[in-house]
């Protein structure tokens, strides 16, 4: 049990950018130019964008470099992994499943430099103490979930009982008086990328070795959003990242 938790909690440091399996077609040389980012004459700084509705209220550029944040929801990209995995789970463990992620968001920082590289952190183990918070408010959530999962594998909660010596609800109330609920989840530790990035117009891509992810953006002052996305990434992976990404806000902090 404690394997698949630990699985889908870690399906967003999985499905976001540049974790995600690379294309196939990536692996093939183009011309000499496997993993660049072509850029034209009026090619700009990196972190600069170009177009007149991404300047201020005074007619300058604006910049993206700084620290922004935003949050990720867990649910949302966990539907979308299971909607298209070959092997279907059951109704009942999938509806567990999104009560017990739903409300769950991923803290994302993306701190942007002058010299073309960002560092994205991914903060996994604040998403895991908000899912163990909404466990501990509302025990029954893993009950169900629990009961669904041994169920899915043709274990009934007799049978539970019988091995563990305890009924699922005991088992799980006995984790949250002993606050083992954090370690029955694994440790989850936060994750950073570090990439290239290139902004030219509203167009942002970010690039690690031949895997390029391009996002485009609306800037308002220290407000940034991803209004699409695209990758060079399998079809599964583009669509992963973005019902994930598009419409996602980040604050300049």
């Amino acid at each position: 049990m404690k394997k698949l938790l630990a699985l889908l909690l870690a399906l967003l440091m999985v499905f976001t950018l540049c974790a995600c399996g690379k294309n196939e077609d990536s692996d093939k040389a183009d011309n000499g130019n496997q993993g660049t980012t072509v850029q034209d004459d009026n090619s700009v700084p990196d972190g600069t964008a170009t177009n007149d509705s991404s300047k201020d209220d005074e007619g300058k550029e604006e910049t993206i470099v700084g620290k922004w944040t935003g949050k990720l929801d867990m649910w949302g990209v966990t539907e979308i992994v299971l909607e298209n995995s070959d092997e279907k789970l059951d109704d009942a463990l999938v509806e567990a499943m999104e009560r017990l992620y739903k409300g769950v968001t991923v803290k994302l920082t993306l701190e942007f430099d002058e010299a073309g590289e960002v560092a994205m952190t991914q903060a996994l183990s604040a998403a895991t103490e908000d899912l163990v918070d909404n466990i501990e408010e509302n025990p029954d959530i893993l009950v169900d979930y629990l009961t669904a999962m041994l169920e899915a594998e043709g274990v009934t909660p007799e049978d539970f009982a019988a091995v563990e010596g305890v009924s699922v609800e005991d088992y799980v109330e006995q984790l949250c008086d002993s606050d083992q609920i954090s370690s029955f989840f694994g440790e989850a530790e936060d994750m950073t990328l570090s990439l290239e990035y290139k902004l030219s117009g509203n167009k942002l891509s970010m690039v690690d070795g031949s895997t390029e992810e391009i996002f485009t953006i609306e800037l308002d002052g220290n407000e940034m959003t991803f209004v699409d996305y695209t990758s060079s990434n399998s079809a599964l992976s583009a669509e992963i990242g973005a019902a994930a990404f598009k419409g996602m806000t980040f604050k300049r902090k």
